[in-house]
């Protein structure tokens, strides 16, 4: 796991509660393709697994990256965890008229993280890695807690997310 230096700590303290040995904290570049080649240059052993997480989605839950890493230990080169779409979508042209409406039960919302064996990034063009970019890539379910958190309205929904996971506990 690569992580951005200012959260070092707090990401070691976090795989610490993990205790698992097969996941290493590596320091994170100054983008997700530097901190992917880092996580990739650390992989040494055939089968590791790399995953990308975006930290602006913080509340993914923990059978959510399950899934991920299960997808790609069962084979597959890249897995994402996916939401329906639930929006009608319009495409628009340059003009912004509307030109057709998509078929919504073949979109997904991608969510984080992306999980790729080390082998197939150490050959890939990473930036088109990340970006799911022609490749094949197994879907697994994804969940509404791990929506990006990066606007104030979605800090706000996350706020009201948080202290009801936080009251469940409690109870």
């Amino acid at each position: 796991m690569a992580g951005p230096h200012e959260t070092h700590v707090a990401c070691a303290a976090a795989l610490d509660a993990v205790d698992d040995h097969r996941v290493d904290l590596v320091p994170g570049g100054r983008d997700h393709q530097e901190s992917t080649r880092r996580a990739v240059h650390a992989a040494t052993e055939s089968g590791d697994i790399v995953l990308v997480h975006d930290p602006t989605r913080a509340f993914t839950p923990p059978e959510t990256v399950r899934a991920v890493v299960e997808a790609v230990r069962d084979g597959a080169v890249a897995a994402v965890p996916v939401e329906p779409v639930t929006d009608t979508v319009k495409v628009v042209d340059t003009t912004g008229d509307v030109r057709c409406t998509s078929d919504r039960d073949l979109l997904r919302r991608a969510q984080s993280p992306r999980g790729f064996t080390a082998d197939f990034l150490r050959h890939a063009d990473i930036a088109d890695a990340l970006a799911l970019v022609n490749l094949d890539v197994r879907t697994v379910p994804g969940h509404p807690h791990g929506m990006r958190v990066s606007t104030a309205f979605e800090r706000t929904v996350a706020e009201a997310v948080f202290s009801d996971l936080v009251g469940e506990e409690q109870t």
